[in-house]
């Protein structure tokens, strides 16, 4: 499961957790660590899987605090200002399991208005 995170009211950020292996990649196009949401993700998940299962089921369930890692990115989002469609394009590399190495500064711009113009198709079609 991937989902985007806002951080601190103004950066946002990819957080794809693997609940089989018990872990969290965080990618972050501005290349920095150590975010106090990513540490809620990371004992709030398995509290959250635990209370879903089935009473019979949630004594057997480990409670501890799923692994982070951070994927390396240094020296992306030049402008400061392309953090969401980062997020986005890192997400949707995850699930078609392309190379990271696709989304960067230079074809940013094209992926943003990509974008835009498939919210706008969607939201304007009857």
């Amino acid at each position: 499961m991937c989902v985007p995170v806002w951080v601190n009211c103004s950066h946002w950020i990819a957080l794809c957790i693997s609940f089989v292996n018990r872990y969290i990649e965080v990618f972050d196009c501005g290349g920095r660590q150590n975010h106090k949401e990513v540490k809620a993700f990371m004992f709030l998940v398995p509290w959250i899987v635990k209370v879903v299962h089935s009473l019979r089921m949630q004594k057997h369930i480990n409670i501890t605090p799923y692994n982070v890692s951070y994927v390396l990115m240094r020296g992306l989002n030049q402008t400061g200002c392309d953090c969401s469609f980062f997020t986005i394009k890192h997400i949707e590399c995850h699930f078609l399991v392309l190379e990271l190495s696709l989304v960067d500064d230079d074809n940013i711009k094209g992926a943003r208005t990509k974008i835009m113009w498939d919210i706008w198709e969607a939201a304007t079609d009857p």
